[in-house]
Parts: structure tokens; sequence; C-alpha cells
């Protein structure tokens, strides 16, 4: 669905190359905040947490959930079908029985979301003996085209010979002598020395010093670019496979996206396997060079957008980029992108999405330490607390959750992190004129800051409008009063929002505003989201936005046609219940 055709204003003013994109942000910090304790209250910023060996167990989930985990990520391109089926059973098994057996409606009740990575068309290693080889500079290794990832990379001490297989069949007509291939998120470089026959090839390692190699290690050629379909028959199953899952709320590429039609693509092929395929949202994984020259295309059909920085100087390497000049990026020169390049795409990508109002996450290498140990570098501290003054909606942990020895401690880093860094900002380079929904979102945050409402509330069975606030930034929390269990589950990757889902059973559309007002007032003491206090008019206050009239809960029928409400409401003690 086009962005706008919502009330959704383009990232893009005009011509879609005369835009500056700018990372406008004033930040002042008083120095009794330094001095302080660590901060409370809620955090504004979402954390997902990717599953693997160190956290398949229900219990694991369980302790991921109570650390503050909003989302969990499955990733196919290193799982199979049926271990992706053990983890969702887990993860359903957990869910339900942490927060499925709840009928107390006040107390806060989480409802986590399920992201799922689909094998895209990038080219792997086969597995490794062991799990994983080491190699050394200098040292030769065969390159073996492989068609199953069975086959087991290996080094041999009598032979003094190293095999790795390659799973792409045209491994030989794309490098030849002098070409280079880098492996392990772009660790790893090997000089092609020889091609042997169409299906071996010997390289040698020019990588100082020794690294490990794990299995289905992705494989980059610099400066080639391969002949590969989006949509392989693998990427196909995977989407039927998720499409029959209730529990699977999002699914992104496993390599990047290139432009808008493969976005599209991905769409058509979810809405083509029904099921649970049409609510499935779509997040971009931009990782390459045309990824960020098609960018401003892509944020317009994708539901969100995933920056992978393991990649992206390891994909990016087939040019330089020298600049960003009036939103275009500069490519001159096909050498490598340094990675002193990755900070600068990243602010980038982010602020475009920020304007446009999709919500961001940044993933990989975020607490890497934290795989071994237990406390993170301050480098990386200060990386987390960067990403969200860039503007994310929320971060991705991979092998800190997946397979390190710390999950639940990095979890609780992570959210110490965020909670420390959030600070609240109104951007002021949207476009105008403003859509309906634009403009009203927009006015709501800034009257909720300008009167230090307490709240936000918005009664939706519908995700726009939760995004349209979140883009803003508010201080407060944004409650989503829902009977829609999906909207329940994929407003927990925007900014601020906290999912309140209300039984559909419970007549809830007949309820009018006052009651759901006094709901939510209650839900919020409860948790520790806002304090009333009756007759004060600056802490007495929030914000609520509804459907029109009898239409309590908005839907996309209205936002279309932009009927909405937005009042400020009284919340203290003195409201009269209304049933």
């Amino acid at each position: 669905m086009p962005a706008d055709s919502m009330g959704y204003v383009s990232p893009l003013a005009g011509d879609a190359k005369g835009t500056v994109v700018t990372n406008a942000q004033s930040l002042f910090i008083a120095t009794e905040r330094l001095l302080a304790g660590s901060t409370s209250g809620t955090r504004s910023a979402k954390i997902i947490a990717t599953l693997g060996s160190a956290t398949e167990s229900v219990e694991a989930m369980y302790q991921l959930l109570k650390a503050g985990v909003s989302l969990v990520r499955i990733d196919l391109t290193m799982e199979s079908h049926d271990k992706l089926q053990i983890y969702l059973d887990n993860w359903k098994a957990m869910v339900e029985a942490t927060v499925g057996s709840s009928s107390n409606l006040v107390k806060y009740t989480p409802h986590p979301g399920v992201v799922v990575t689909l094998n895209g068309p990038g080219v792997k290693t086969s597995a490794m003996r062991g799990g994983s080889l080491t190699v050394r500079e200098g040292q030769h290794v065969q390159l073996l085209v492989v068609s199953s990832s069975l086959f087991e990379g290996y080094y041999d001490p009598e032979s003094l010979q190293t095999k790795i297989g390659i799973l792409y069949q045209g491994l030989s007509t794309t490098v030849g002598p002098g070409d280079f291939i880098t492996m392990q998120d772009g660790t790893v470089k090997l000089k092609v020395l020889q091609v042997l026959s169409d299906t071996v090839s010997l390289a040698e390692v020019v990588s100082k010093g020794s690294h490990a190699i794990t299995s289905h290690a992705l494989v980059g050629f610099p400066d080639k670019r391969l002949r590969i379909p989006l949509l392989s028959e693998i990427t196909k199953r995977d989407i039927a496979f998720v499409a029959k899952h209730g529990c699977v709320d999002f699914v992104q590429h496993g390599l990047s996206f290139r432009s808008a039609a493969d976005v599209q693509d991905v769409r058509k092929a979810l809405d083509s396997a029904g099921g649970y395929g049409p609510h499935i949202q779509v997040y971009a994984q931009i990782d390459s060079r045309h990824g960020l020259v098609n960018f401003d295309e892509i944020l317009e059909v994708a539901d969100g957008i995933v920056i992978s920085r393991a990649r992206l100087g390891m994909s990016l390497a087939a040019e330089k980029i020298l600049g960003v000049a009036d939103g275009i990026v500069v490519s001159r020169v096909r050498l490598g992108l340094p990675a002193e390049k990755v900070a600068l795409a990243q602010k980038y990508m982010i602020a475009k999405a920020n304007i446009a109002g999709r919500p961001i996450i940044v993933a990989a290498h975020l607490l890497d330490s934290m795989v071994d140990n237990p406390i993170p570098t301050r480098a990386e501290l200060t990386d987390v607390a960067n990403a969200l003054y860039d503007g994310v909606d929320a971060i991705m942990l991979r092998y800190e959750t997946s397979c390190g020895l710390y999950p639940t401690k990095a979890v609780l880093t992570a959210s110490a992190i965020l909670k420390e860094a959030q600070y609240n900002h109104l951007r002021n380079y949207t476009p105008k004129p403003m859509a309906t929904l634009e403009s009203v979102s927009c006015a709501a945050v800034k009257a909720a800051i300008d009167m230090s409402a307490q709240l936000i509330c918005i009664v939706t069975n519908s995700l726009t409008p939760v995004r349209a606030v979140s883009k803003y930034r508010p201080p407060q929390s944004i409650v989503v009063a829902t009977t829609n269990p999906m909207v329940a589950k994929q407003c927990n990757v925007h900014y601020g929002a906290v999912p309140f889902l209300i039984p559909a059973e419970s007549q809830a559309p007949v309820w009018g505003v006052i009651k759901i007002k006094d709901m939510v007032v209650e839900f919020a003491r409860a948790n520790g989201l806002a304090e009333f206090v009756a007759g004060d008019e600056q802490s007495d206050q929030l914000i609520l936005m509804s459907g029109p009239h009898e239409a309590l809960f908005i839907t996309e029928a209205e936002l279309s046609q932009g009927e909405f409400d937005t009042v400020v409401v009284g919340a203290g003690e003195e409201a009269t219940r209304q049933n």
C-alpha cells in the first residue's frame, strides 16, 4: 500500500533527488542527571532478541521476556523449518503460560511479537566440521562448489589441505585469479589464485591473523553482481511455512532489498500464501549499495527498515560512497566501502525513516562482547545509546542472545542503556502541507508536551495511527487500546507504544470514550506508566485518539476518510464512569 494512501507523508518532498537529509537534534543534559542514579520509569525504545541454542527452552524465553524483550527473532538463514517449529511451539507455550491466563485487564500483560528472517538470495558456505573452521593468513583453501549444506568444510592435518563448500553453482564463472572473496561478515578475505575446474577454485587467506569461519557463513563477492533471483525456491518455502503460523508478525529478508519491487514481491508472495500471510508485515533489510541508492522507493512500500550493519561494509564493497549531497548517494569509484562509512549510512537511513514515520531497527555488532563476557565494552554502551539518539525505534541483538553465555544479562544491559539515553525531540522536517492523520498526530504530541499530559491513548484496531504518533517521539507512553491481537503484538516495534489488549468479547466497541479512558488510567497507574493527581490540571490530563462518534475503535476505513477524534480529557478520581 502506498505510504500516502493512509495519510502518511512521503519521506521526500517533490523530486526524489532534491532532499537534504539532516539529523538535527539538540540535546541538553543537566549535570544533576549525570550524577544521579539509574533512570527509572518506562523504556520507549524496543529490544528484539534472536533465539538460538542459548535461548530455545521455554524457561530461557521467559527470562528474555521478563528482562524486557518486546519481540523475538528466528533466523531461517541459520535454522531449519523443523527448528523454527520448535521455537514457535516453545514461544507460544511460554506466552500462553505467562499472559494467556490473566483475566485482569488492568495488570500489564506483554504481547510480544515474532520476527522471522527469511532465506535470502545470498551465497553461503556449507557446514563446518565441529561448527567452525579456523584459517590463518597465507593459508591455501580449496573452495568446492557443493549442492548440499550437509557437506562439512575441514582441515586435514595429514595432507595439509583445507576445503570449504560453497553453495553457489556459478562460483567459477563469477570469480577468477586476482578476485577477492569475503566470509564471516567480511572479517575473512581470500584472494583467488586459480580456477582448477568448474567446481573447484584455489584461494589464499589474505586477512591478517587467524579467524574462525562458522557453518553457513555468508559469502561476499566485492565488485561482482550475482544473478540470483530474490525469491528463490527456498524463500518461497519459507514464506509458505510462516504464513501458516498466527504467531509470526513480521518477516525480513535474509539479504538486502535492492528496490521497491523486491519488497512488493515478498508482499505479494505473503498475500498469495493465504493463511496469516496477508497480516504479516514486511521489514526491508538494507545492507547493500543498491538498497542505499534506492532507499527512498523502498521506504515508500516497506512496513519498516532493518539496518544490517554486519553486512553493510561487506556487501557495499562494490562502490565507495564519497558523500551524500541533496539526498543522493554519490557513487564514483568502484572501491570497497570503508568501515568508517557505516555510521554515515546508518544516520542517513534513520533520518529518512524518521521523517517518513517508518519504524527502523539497527541490528548486529551492538553488544558483541557480551557473547563471552557479562559486561560490555564502553564503546558498545555508547554505540547503543547513539543509535537511540539517532532515532531508532528498536535494536536487534543477534549472537548475544542466540548463542551467548549471558543472553538475559545482555537484554537487561541494553534496556538500561536505552532507558538512560531516551529523550524527547519533535521533528520539524515533515513536508508541508500535512495529510490529516499526520497533522493530527503531530498536534497531539505537541499538545501532550506543552500541557505536560501524563499519557497518550490511541483507541484503535489499526496500526497506522500508532505509527503516526510514535513518529514524533512523545516523552509520554503511548497506550494502544485495541481488541485486535495482531495490532497488540505489532505495535511492540514502535517507539513508546504499550499494548493494552481488550478481549473482543468484552463489548468494548459500545463502552464509550469515558469507560475506555477510565480503564486506561487504571491500567497506567497499575503499571507505573503515569501518575494522575485528581484536580491538578498539569498531572490530570491525557490525550485520547479514537474513532468518530459510535465507531470507538479506529479502523483503516475511517483513516482513509480522515474520520477520527482527538480529545483532551481529565483523568482524575472525580471522572465519572459510564458503562
